[in-house]
């Protein structure tokens, strides 16, 4: 009887999360962040390190 009820509750979570994943798969709107740098573009090592 522990078997039935493993399925029962197995199939019930996946009916969930099939459910729910519609919800989770929607992305928010992406953000672009800008870093200042007081560094100069033409130290590339000091400057692309940064980014």
């Amino acid at each position: 009887m522990k078997r039935r009820d493993f399925l029962k509750v197995s199939a019930a979570g996946a009916a969930a999360t099939a459910v729910a994943s519609p919800a989770i798969a929607q992305s928010s709107p992406e953000v672009k962040w800008r870093l200042t740098s007081s560094f100069p573009k033409s130290l590339d090592t000091i400057y692309g390190g940064a980014e």
